[in-house]
């Protein structure tokens, strides 16, 4: 395997040390770069799990577009990739990327990648043809057999006509439907939701149809065409940029569309609606600016405390009225803003289990959070744990024998999280941890 600059922890926020401290942290084990975050995933190489970060990191020894959270640290990916990477998705039980970029290394790829835990390799020819750019991938299963869609400024896929998105079986490029050989369809994002009528493919962007159906900026595919999605999502100029399902919300579970357009015959909402039955419907008055953006760029759902809540991230400054300076939540009945606005735009939000205790990992263009200076795009919103209860097993009582042995395993690996006293000198880890957590141990769970 080869990766560049594993980086070793460093202390930036005793929110990580201490477990049960609700708010933002930054992390530990990074650098300053100068970064533009646009993409998480969740993945396993072969090597364990791992959360994967997209998009431009400069400065602060690196030199990447993919950063790689191991639990403990921070790893780059080398050989590098020429461009900015924009999206990440799973096929096979390999990892695919998309962007701008021309090369991995020294291998021509245009566009998309594959990491197969050793190296890069190229999808055919690529993405060709004209300009060109991959916005949105997503591993879909539309009854032929799970594949990886992919959207953007397409025109060619390797020697398919692709008209802003195509399909990669593994093996090779195929069509999704009639394309428009004109290139003027850009496709900026795909989602997938069963509305009780099955699993559907969805597909937002820039376009006034697709696979040669009228369609204004959003269409469904069944596996065998395409259709229109209700009439009322006016690009305003971008159009959908992300879908998210939400389960949770009170009416039953619904699609969520989040991106830069107007919602027809709903006056001053903007950037976000969610699917009815067959129309697009306005939650709250979405999100607004002062001056520039007023773009939903990415959202997920997160269980806080209190159930599964739909996050939203973007280039806005307030939601539904209230200030909420580039992320948002949404409980299905009201707009809040966690822990305090940023200064700067989120372009991704992401979970994984290698993240420490219950946390959202947010993305993009900020070096503040809550009024907290943050590696710059890189921040967590921590939920409040009992930092005793290590195992998290939902065992009653809470704590128990197993919580003194998970502590020792992750204290042998210098899991951070055994880093119970918070100490920022070297050694990090060291016997005043064992006392720390059996202060902790014996005050209990709240």
């Amino acid at each position: 395997m080869k990766w560049l600059s594993a980086l070793t922890l460093a202390a930036s926020g005793t929110a990580w040390a201490q477990g049960c401290q609700v708010g933002w942290s930054g992390w530990p084990g990074i650098r300053q770069p100068t970064a533009t975050v646009d993409c998480f995933l969740e993945h396993d190489d072969g090597s364990g799990l791992a959360l994967y970060a997209g998009g431009n990191f400069i400065g602060g020894g690196y030199d990447a577009r993919i950063l790689r959270w191991t639990g403990t640290v921070w790893e780059a990916f080398a050989p590098t990739l020429s461009s900015g990477v924009i999206c990440m998705a799973p096929l096979h039980g390999q990892l695919y990327v998309g962007g701008t970029f021309i090369h991995a290394g020294s291998l021509h790829v245009d566009c998309i990648a594959r990491w197969d835990g050793a190296g890069w390799s190229a999808l055919g020819q690529g993405i060709w043809g004209g300009p060109r750019q991959v916005n949105d991938m997503l591993t879909f299963d539309d009854g032929t057999g799970p594949a990886l869609y992919v959207a953007g400024q397409l025109p060619m896929a390797g020697g398919v006509l692709a008209g802003g998105i195509a399909r990669w079986t593994g093996t090779i490029w195929q069509n999704v439907g009639q394309p428009n050989p004109s290139n003027s369809t850009w496709v900026l994002a795909l989602g997938a939701f069963d509305d009780g009528s099955g699993m559907r493919l969805y597909a937002g962007g820039q376009f006034t149809s697709l696979g040669g159906v009228a369609a204004n900026g959003v269409a469904r595919w069944d596996g065998t065409s395409w259709e229109a999605v209700g009439t009322a999502i006016i690009p305003s100029p971008y159009g959908i940029m992300s879908f998210c399902a939400y389960p949770q919300d009170p009416s039953g579970p619904r699609l969520y569309a989040g991106g830069d357009f107007l919602l027809a015959g709903a006056t001053g909402v903007r950037g976000i609606a969610r699917l009815n039955g067959a129309e697009w419907e306005a939650v709250g008055t979405g999100s607004a600016a002062s001056t520039g953006g007023k773009i939903v760029e990415c959202m997920r759902v997160f269980d806080d405390g209190s159930g599964g809540q739909l996050y939203v991230g973007g280039s806005f400054t307030h939601f539904n009225g209230v200030p909420s300076r580039g992320i948002a939540r949404w409980n299905g009945r009201a707009w809040s803003t966690p822990g305090g606005p940023l200064d700067g735009n989120v372009y991704a939000l992401g979970t994984s289990g290698a993240l420490p205790g219950r946390s959202l990992a947010v993305g993009g263009t900020f070096a503040r959070a809550g009024g907290d200076p943050v590696p710059h795009g890189l921040a967590l919103w921590n939920v409040c744990q009992c930092y005793a209860d290590c195992d998290q097993s939902g065992a009653s009582p809470a704590l128990n024998v197993a919580d003194f042995s998970c502590f020792l395993q992750r204290f042998a690996v210098y899991d951070f999280y055994a880093n119970c006293d918070g100490s920022t000198q070297y050694p990090v880890m060291r016997v005043e941890d064992f006392a720390c957590f059996l202060t902790r141990y014996a005050a209990g769970c709240p």
